[in-house]
């Protein structure tokens, strides 16, 4: 048994006309296609550039473009008349292997910095020497040294380095 909203007649929507509406600046429509979808029917649909949708090869969004690759390969560009910055040296690996905790003395630890060991404390200052591809030396600076952590700075750079 079906209620009697759903029993009574339901009139049809009329159809969209099929021909564009004649007039001025009015909105156009196209014609609906004949039904069929093959591929071999009609032109094929086309991106914004113009391109077959149907024929390009999947894109990895994670791919830059040729024309991204190029400025990536191009590197920074700077403006004419301006020095390109000097490149920075890396900080090489360091490691605590002692710290150093008395009651009449203040505390120091042992660092191992590019296979030297070196004593430091508070305030001690680091110079680490220019390489060869690296001419400019790195400076560091002791601001902390705790039981739980040793804070330097690479002075040139305003950077803190926490080792725990």
């Amino acid at each position: 048994m079906l209620p009697a909203s759903f029993a009574e007649a339901q009139v049809p929507e009329p159809p969209l006309p099929n021909a564009p509406p004649s007039g001025g600046n009015d909105l156009r429509l196209r014609a609906p296609d004949s039904g069929t979808n093959s591929a071999n029917s009609g032109p094929a649909p086309r991106d914004g550039r113009g391109m077959s949708l149907n024929s390009r090869a999947p894109v990895d969004p994670t791919m830059p473009s040729p024309a991204l690759r190029e400025l990536i390969d191009q590197g920074t560009t700077t403006r004419p008349g301006t020095a390109a910055p000097a490149p920075q040296q890396g900080v090489p690996e360091i490691r605590i292997r002692a710290r150093v905790f008395t009651r009449d003395r203040p505390p120091i630890a042992v660092l191992e910095i590019g296979g030297r060991q070196l004593t430091i404390r508070k305030d001690s200052e680091i110079h680490i020497p220019g390489t060869a591809d690296q001419p400019t030396g790195l400076q560091l600076k002791v601001l902390e040294l705790s039981p739980t952590e040793l804070r330097l700075e690479v002075l040139k750079r305003n950077q803190i380095i926490s080792l725990n």
